[in-house]
């Protein structure tokens, strides 16, 4: 093979993403990756582990854990990454992108104070740590900051409830209940935006029950959308927004995105389409510089 590769997954997601995982060696294997994939029965914890590793061409990191890339982009920074260290840890705290969207909203507004274009600002939910919640925001969304999935996610309505939380959960107000928007991406350019609602449910996550269907953007949340990839390098993931009315709010940034929607919805090959922008971007022995145009009709 003429490239070496890693994919690392949580020990405890391989088997519900094994499907994924055999088509992404597959279509590696095709293109002369040697793609292997790598789990932990202790999450690599012991990361002497990771220096037993050959060094690789390729990290594919779908573990949610920053410090494999981390570890692997302190020694060599050519290695290509999906995705790299800083959106692996953004994605994976949900504080972090918080503060990230305010530091870019504080810059823009510094560069160009005279004239600051509000289509340059990216909208994002109001949100507080614990120590900062008082009982006058109530109603407030509570989520372990480094949750996923919908998990660990509550209504705080009574203030008294408070001591059920702790300084791993960020408080968010509530916006639009029962639906949100994922909008996949790979090589930082919009795939496909699928439409999330639950009428039974404040969360719409499809793995809670949600129900799904084909977004169709207007030409504003377009451009809304790629003015936000400009602050980031997302190879391949997804942007998740909530509504308020028909505002888009970005509310997260989904790392190793689920491919299941994109299957059932679309004749979309992601695990193909991800794996041919890998071998174009390798080739090129750099980091891919993207266009703007997308080959994928939104």
């Amino acid at each position: 093979m003429k490239y070496l590769g890693y994919l690392f997954y949580d020990y405890n997601d391989v088997s519900r993403n094994i499907k994924f995982i055999e088509l992404l060696i597959k279509y590696s294997k095709q293109n002369n990756i040697k793609l292997i994939l790598k789990y932990d029965k202790n999450n690599f914890k012991d990361k002497s582990l990771l220096n037993e590793l050959e060094e690789p061409d390729l990290i594919i990191n779908r573990s949610r854990f920053n410090f494999i890339s981390d570890y692997f982009y302190k020694k060599n920074d050519k290695i290509l990454f999906i995705n790299k260290p800083f959106i692996t840890e953004i994605a994976n705290d949900k504080y972090k992108l918080y503060e990230y969207i305010l530091s870019i909203d504080k810059k823009n507004k510094t560069k160009v104070k005279e004239n600051y274009n509000l289509k340059e600002k990216i909208n994002i939910i109001k949100t507080y740590k614990f120590s900062e919640v008082k009982s006058e925001l109530l109603p407030l969304i509570a989520k372990n900051r480094y949750s996923y999935g919908g998990e660990d996610v509550f209504i705080l309505d009574d203030y008294n409830d408070i001591n059920r939380f702790n300084d791993d959960y960020i408080f968010q107000e509530i916006l639009d209940f029962g639906k949100d928007l994922r909008v996949y991406i790979l090589n930082n350019k919009i795939v496909k935006g699928i439409l999330r609602t639950n009428k039974n449910d404040f969360r719409a996550n499809y793995s809670l029950g949600g129900d799904i269907k084909i977004y169709d953007f207007n030409k504003d949340e377009l451009d809304y959308i790629n003015n936000i990839l400009r602050h980031f390098e997302i190879f391949y993931g997804s942007l998740d927004f909530i509504f308020r009315d028909k505002t888009l709010f970005l509310n997260e940034i989904e790392d190793p995105v689920g491919a299941r929607m994109l299957y059932n919805l679309t004749d979309i090959d992601i695990a193909k389409e991800l794996i041919n922008d890998i071998i174009k971007a390798l080739s090129k022995q750099k980091n891919i510089k993207t266009n703007k145009e997308s080959r994928f009709k939104c």
